[in-house]
């Protein structure tokens, strides 16, 4: 603003000048020209700050909106990321509450039942080895060592086997 209000005065100086100078004899047409291009030029350089402030109003417009963008996608990312690893951890967490409710209720049952004199059908056998089998998928799942990877292998292969059982 400052510069645009001394290029105002400069150009009113010059209006002025030109002014005296058609007035006055002494001054040529070399000197006016000299001044009126002078104005053009000055008017010129006003006009093209102008739209130097406005385009680099624009552009940090446009960097600011990209940015935004940018930082809500991720957002959004870390939001889905910790649902998905919440629901994950939770699942895990139901499938061995679940393997050691079932070893707890068949270990109990094991030690009842060998006192007796075990005489089982081919049923029986067949429910007594997917519980041990699932026994063993619990103490794999309860390892805390296990990345989440190798975690949901073992889930993946209980749901198989468990399936293919039925």
């Amino acid at each position: 603003m400052k510069k645009m209000s001394i290029v105002i005065g400069a150009l009113v100086v010059s209006i002025v000048m030109l002014m005296m100078g058609s007035v006055s004899e002494g001054v040529s047409k070399e000197t006016i020209s000299k001044i009126k291009n002078d104005l053009r030029r000055n008017q010129i350089q006003l006009k093209l700050e102008v739209i130097r402030q406005k385009a680099g109003e624009e552009v940090r417009n446009r960097v600011a909106e990209q940015i935004q963008i940018k930082e809500a996608k991720l957002a959004e990312q870390k939001v889905i990321n910790e649902k998905a690893e919440h629901v994950t951890v939770e699942q895990d967490q139901a499938e061995y509450v679940t393997q050691s409710a079932i070893g707890m209720g068949q270990a109990v049952e094991t030690a009842e039942t060998s006192e007796v004199v075990d005489v089982t059908s081919g049923a029986s056998q067949s429910g007594r080895e997917i519980g041990e089998r699932n026994r063993e998928y619990g103490q794999q799942l309860s390892d805390p060592n296990l990345s989440q990877g190798e975690r949901q292998q073992i889930i993946q292969e209980k749901k198989e086997y468990n399936q293919g059982r039925r």
